[in-house]
């Protein structure tokens, strides 16, 4: 045997272990690498609709007859983003306007957006809906014009790491309700099958006769039995009384309500106790 063939023989065993090396490695495929998520810039264009109230400081308020209520924005109301997942994704910011129109600026996450398939809810001004606090006046129900919508993502520009929507025409998520009573009161309890925060407890400033409310019922359009206690600003004589009503989301109602004057100095009526419906007759909200 020659040298150059002993060489070989030698050789072999590593040139084997090698070729097996290889033949491994080629099988194995890269491992995907995974979307990071990124900021995207958004500006959307969005709007809701006059409920047939306006305050000057946010939501709605009431225009000069005092009785229509006009949608407004106050710059920096807050409108929360939620992704197909449920995933809140970003919060975005409305500019000030005097009508329902404005603009949402801000900034949302997100690893991968479809142009034309994705979509994002909107929620303003929270997802959580939350009808505590209420003073019975437009100021406060205007604190409680929560609103949501949905958009489609139209383009995304993954160099500048903008991305655009279409439009949003919100839907309310309550009515608003101008309630006036026989009787001025300080506080105003109101109990509903289905009425979000039932107790509703409203709080004016001083007595009136003369609430608005916002409200929310789980099963809007069906007629529900409402009753209401109230109290004087002495805290010891109360009122008490029962209507029958239906709650339409983004309406906003009128009705006058019969109160009778309950024990001093301790109530003893109790509550949800059927009212006489043929006297009371089909009354609504």
């Amino acid at each position: 045997m020659n040298a150059n063939n002993l060489s070989w023989l030698r050789r072999a065993p590593l040139l084997l272990a090698a070729a097996a090396l290889a033949a491994c490695s080629s099988d194995q495929q890269p491992a995907p690498v995974a979307q990071q998520p990124q900021a995207w810039t958004l500006v959307v264009s969005v709007s809701k609709t006059d409920a047939p109230i306006v305050d000057a400081t946010r939501g709605v308020g009431t225009n000069d007859d005092g009785e229509t209520l006009v949608s407004r924005w106050t710059a920096g109301t807050t409108v929360e983003v939620y992704d197909e997942e449920d995933n809140r994704v970003g919060t975005l910011l409305a500019d000030a306007s005097e009508s329902g129109t404005t603009l949402l600026r801000g900034t949302i996450t997100g690893a991968s957006y479809t142009p034309g398939e994705s979509t994002l809810t909107l929620y303003s001004p929270a997802k959580t809906l939350d009808y505590s606090g209420q003073t019975g006046t437009v100021s406060s129900i205007s604190a409680k014009d929560f609103v949501t919508g949905t958009i489609t993502v139209t383009s995304v520009n993954m160099r500048g790491n903008m991305m655009a929507t279409t439009g949003c025409t919100f839907q309310r998520l309550q009515a608003f309700t101008k309630f006036t009573f026989d009787f001025a009161m300080k506080s105003l309890q109101i109990t509903a099958d289905g009425l979000v925060g039932s107790p509703l407890t409203v709080t004016a400033a001083s007595e009136t006769a003369t609430y608005y409310v916002a409200l929310r019922n789980t099963e809007p359009g069906v007629k529900k039995q409402y009753s209401f206690y109230g109290t004087s600003a002495d805290g010891t004589t109360t009122f008490i009384g029962t209507k029958y009503g239906t709650l339409q989301h983004g309406d906003y109602g009128r009705t006058s309500v019969t109160l009778q004057p309950s024990i001093e100095n301790g109530n003893t009526s109790t509550w949800g106790a059927t009212p006489d419906e043929e006297n009371l007759g089909d009354i609504y909200l």
